[in-house]
């Protein structure tokens, strides 16, 4: 049976909080949610996910490359870069963009 909880957190000692309690729950893992709070803290969450020894999911490329075990999204480098050269060609070269 599979038994989810909910935890949030929305400053830096309710992430402490939160990581001890699925110490507690015995959690098998976490997903971490898309918030802009979360995607500041990156490191801290995957410091914290190693730490604690659970394994964790998060959107960024950024929280593996800061230890966490895997990520489900793409990297915002990568699509800043992606935008920047679609703009470049619109703005300096008069190009469309399919």
């Amino acid at each position: 049976m599979l038994h989810l909880h909910v935890l949030n957190a929305s400053t830096e000692r309710d992430l402490d909080a939160a990581f001890a309690n699925l110490v507690q729950l015995r959690t098998g893992g976490l997903v971490i949610g898309s918030d802009t709070f979360f995607l500041s803290r990156s490191r801290q969450l995957a410091a914290l996910a190693v730490r604690h020894a659970v394994a964790a999911i998060f959107e960024t490329r950024e929280f593996v490359a800061a230890g966490g075990l895997m990520s489900y999204g793409g990297s915002f480098a990568d699509s800043y870069r992606s935008v920047g050269f679609c703009a470049a060609r619109i703005v300096v070269r008069g190009k469309k963009v399919r």
